[in-house]
């Protein structure tokens, strides 16, 4: 279920523009960036999903190193999340206008927009990599319907009032909700973990 929901969510942008009838140039732009950030999101999600049976394992044996390698694979991950949004923000314009000239201004001008999904959903690789990990792959449910809801409801209205431009906000938005929900979810079990060690 978690992983429909993902499949939804990351995908549900364009849906809402044609749904909202915005122009096809525009919607055809806004799936080209959508798809190339997708596809670049395999790397960290590949990378954790190798990672995924020594966390499994650390945390049933040994919780004290399953803590240590989550905290390694956090800051790689806001590394390597942090790198893809700098590279995306600052090189897009004249990488990609030097290979393909003024052809694809808009595309480019959303992807430098959405650059900072590359950190957000890398980060959310790393927060889905701990739940799993412990054993809290349904707690990813509350946080994923709560970022789906508020991403179809206020793309709706933004989109109706400005466009592709309220789709950008609105996606950005939702991410950070996601990542948000994540975050308390693995506070509230590493709290809970931390006092049942303690009793």
């Amino acid at each position: 279920t978690s992983e429909l929901l993902n499949l939804i969510f990351i995908n549900i942008d364009v849906n809402i523009l044609v749904w909202l009838g915005v122009k096809t140039e525009l919607i055809a732009n806004y799936a080209i960036i959508i798809s190339l950030i997708n596809a670049i999101m395999t790397l960290p999600s590949g990378i954790a999903n190798i990672l995924l049976p020594s966390l499994i394992r650390s945390y049933l044996k040994i919780k004290a190193q399953f803590y240590q390698q989550s905290r390694n694979l956090f800051f790689a991950f806001i590394v390597l999340g942090g790198l893809l949004w700098a590279i995306f923000a600052i090189l897009s314009k004249p990488l990609f206008t030097s290979f393909l000239q003024n052809n694809y201004t808009e595309s480019i001008s959303i992807l430098i927009f959405l650059s900072p999904l590359f950190g957000l959903r890398t980060l959310n690789y790393a927060n889905i990599a701990y739940l799993v990990s412990v054993g809290w792959q349904s707690k990813r449910l509350f946080p994923q319907l709560i970022a789906l809801f508020a991403k179809i409801g206020l793309g709706i209205i933004s989109v109706s009032r400005f466009q592709e431009q309220g789709m950008l906000w609105t996606a950005i938005f939702a991410e950070t909700l996601l990542m948000a929900g994540y975050i308390i979810q693995i506070i509230r079990h590493y709290l809970s973990d931390n006092k049942a060690l303690a009793l």
